[in-house]
């Protein structure tokens, strides 16, 4: 089906792959639009001849029809994903959105979740898994366009990557012990710096050790709460970062989390 922006692929196929240091693939003739996924590592690609570089944690999109040649990181294994979509024709009002992009992007948490849902696809028993991929890949095509004119627009700024990482991780694991360095350490950030990100997003709020949400900081004079809302599903997460008085005496705190059904707490 192509019907203006609409379409569906014929064919979708998506795996990942670490190449050791100075490995090198192709010449190879692109069949497919393709994205690229660089977890660790990095890679220049030579598109007709032309080279572009991937670094770690970015994603850029191949169009068919070009020849590609591939060199990997010479000191460090380079690990990535890739998506094929295949069909004999895209529309060209994607084509043209795509080529417009820069690139490559940074690769987004959002895009990190679907590329591994679309990995757990290839082991899933659903008898639908093949029109869940195709699905998953039409999302992930519409994502990339829509971060990737996000940035070039400059209309609205994302939040900081590791920002939404730390949010990620935090409703990832909701269910497990966490402190600020494990969080910290998901979102590739010293904890004094993630601190700095979430109070630079507004994400500023007090609290005490071993108060439970009901006793939410404004109960006890400080001076502002605010609440840091993931658009999934899972809990809202409040984020405690430091401890200011309305009197503007600092409390001593220690760096702890505590949990409840509906909040989560850095104290």
């Amino acid at each position: 089906m192509v019907d203006g922006e609409c379409f569906w692929p014929e064919k979708v196929s998506v795996g990942e792959v670490v190449y050791p240091p100075g490995g090198t693939f192709g010449p190879r003739q692109q069949r497919n639009l393709q994205l690229v996924m660089v977890r660790s590592g990095h890679l220049t690609v030579w598109i007709d001849g032309m080279p572009r570089t991937a670094t770690a944690n970015t994603v850029g999109v191949l169009f068919p029809g070009h020849e590609e040649r591939f060199a990997f990181a010479e000191e460090s294994e380079t690990w990535y994903s890739w998506l094929h979509v295949f069909r004999p024709q895209f529309p060209e009002t994607l084509l043209h959105r795509l080529n417009q992009l820069p690139w490559p992007l940074p690769l987004s948490p959002a895009m990190s979740d679907l590329t591994r849902e679309a990995l757990a696809l290839r082991q899933s028993p659903l008898p639908t898994a093949t029109e869940l991929l195709k699905s998953l890949a039409v999302q992930m095509l519409w994502r990339y366009i829509g971060e990737g004119e996000l940035q070039m627009n400059g209309t609205t700024a994302p939040l900081d990557l590791a920002v939404e990482h730390a949010r990620r991780f935090i409703s990832v694991h909701l269910t497990e012990p966490l402190t600020l360095d494990t969080i910290a350490a998901a979102a590739a950030v010293s904890p004094a710096h993630l601190i700095r990100l979430l109070s630079q997003w507004g994400s500023s709020c007090f609290c005490r050790p071993g108060w439970g949400w009901e006793r939410l900081p404004i109960a006890a004079g400080f001076r502002r709460v605010s609440i840091f809302h993931d658009e999934s599903a899972r809990p809202q997460v409040l984020l405690l970062l430091r401890c200011e008085s309305s009197l503007g005496k600092a409390a001593e705190l220690e760096p702890c989390i505590l949990f409840t059904p509906t909040l989560s707490f850095f104290l």
